[in-house]
């Protein structure tokens, strides 16, 4: 009877959640753990004996996992439409001031100053003498260069760079989840994506954790487990829960006061709800500026 009670049953369960930091850096040159939680429920084959002695409300069915690079996918396939077109840098003139500002072929201009590049806003800073901090892409790599007036006058057009403007393309920035698996992750990859493309820090500096399966358009799908990834965000530190809406009631009653819990239909949604959570983001409209004292 005892080995029988020992022996495990054949569907797996959810049987515990992981609050996985991610580590990313919210601006260039600072790496952060933390900020954002990817919220992952751990699965294994319950025994009979766990089965008959085990709070059955915390325990449940949980379908096929899809992968991880499923959520990366879906995830960068939401921050390209919602970054739309960006400056795709072509060539650089040698010995310009994009060279020497260490501007390479290939890269992607996201934003100047804090908010959307332009060459016309380039070339008018460069013949003011003004400097500019320009947020670029380079393969999956995020980081921010400052491109100043150099002589001889006049300045060389948008100072020296052939530009052209496209979609943002490419490989996604570099996320690091650890072991995390599975496609409830592509809800969190996508605004820690779009963290790293945008000048501030979307989360405010609050810790955020998300659950949502990716669909076409940047839809949030429901998936499983709310109840043991809540409380794994919890013991994490969370004081921002984002889940698919048909979730939120649901989620509501199990965090504390001072946790706020927002349901998601989309990505751009879970974007603006950050933004108004304390957000301080070019993508908020409210990134400070180098001109204003404290770097985008």
């Amino acid at each position: 009877m005892c080995v029988a009670l020992a022996l495990p049953t054949r569907a797996p369960q959810i049987v515990g959640g992981r609050a996985a930091p991610l580590l990313l850096e919210h601006e260039p040159g600072e790496k952060h753990h933390g900020h954002y939680l990817l919220l992952t429920a751990s699965v294994r084959r319950l025994t009979f004996a766990e089965l008959i002695w085990r709070q059955v409300s915390h325990v449940a069915a949980t379908p096929t996992p899809g992968s991880m690079d499923e959520s990366r996918e879906m995830a960068w396939s939401a921050v390209r439409d919602i970054v739309g077109s960006v400056l795709h840098v072509d060539a650089v003139a040698l010995g310009s001031p994009a060279e020497r500002a260490g501007i390479e072929a290939g890269d992607q201009v996201i934003s100047v100053n804090g908010h959307d590049a332009t060459e016309a806003e380039i070339d008018t800073a460069l013949a003011g003498a003004r400097p500019l901090r320009l947020r670029i892409q380079r393969h999956t790599d995020v980081v921010d260069l400052e491109l100043v007036a150099l002589p001889p006058w006049p300045q060389p057009r948008a100072g020296g760079m052939t530009l052209r403007r496209g979609p943002i393309s490419g490989p996604a920035p570099a996320v690091d989840t650890g072991s995390a698996s599975g496609s409830s992750g592509g809800l969190v990859l996508a605004l820690a994506e779009l963290d790293l493309l945008t000048p501030g820090d979307l989360t405010g500096g609050t810790t955020v954790a998300a659950t949502g399966e990716l669909g076409p358009g940047g839809f949030v799908g429901p998936v499983l487990g709310y109840d043991v990834k809540v409380r794994a965000a919890l013991d994490a530190g969370a004081t921002a829960v984002l889940v698919p809406p048909e979730a939120a009631d649901h989620v509501r009653s199990l965090v504390p006061p001072g946790v706020r819990v927002f349901g998601v239909q989309r990505v751009s949604e879970a974007m603006w709800d950050l933004c108004g959570f304390g957000g301080t983001s070019s993508v908020c409209g409210n990134a400070t500026s180098p001109a204003e004292g404290s770097g985008p």
